[in-house]
């Protein structure tokens, strides 16, 4: 998944815009690197996504076939999806009301 490359390379990165940062010409003028520097806000959002989207992928990669389609691994396929997300639900939900009672 490009997003896990994203969060793989995230020192790189962070050290690639710092001395972009240093090396800028004009202190009021914005580098088109600058433009593409993420925030760790960023990192957490794009690191939240792969949480939730790393069990569709495994569910894809399981169901796929180069020859046949799996359809045995179905019905378990999608039971283990369904779970995944009423905990990712429930997570959110604890989460959302902790912020909102305790901020």
């Amino acid at each position: 998944m490009m997003l896990q490359r994203i969060l793989f390379l995230k020192h790189a990165k962070i050290n690639l815009f710092s001395e972009e940062f240093c090396n800028i010409e004009q202190q009021d003028k914005r580098t088109l690197l600058e433009n593409f520097a993420l925030s760790d806000n960023d990192f957490e959002v794009k690191t939240d996504v792969v949480h939730v989207l790393t069990p569709f992928k495994v569910a894809q990669e399981a169901l796929e076939g180069d020859k046949y389609f799996n359809s045995s691994l179905l019905p378990t396929t999608i039971h283990k999806l369904h779970m995944i997300i009423w905990m990712l639900l429930m997570m959110l939900l604890r989460h959302n009301l902790a912020t909102f009672f305790f901020t």
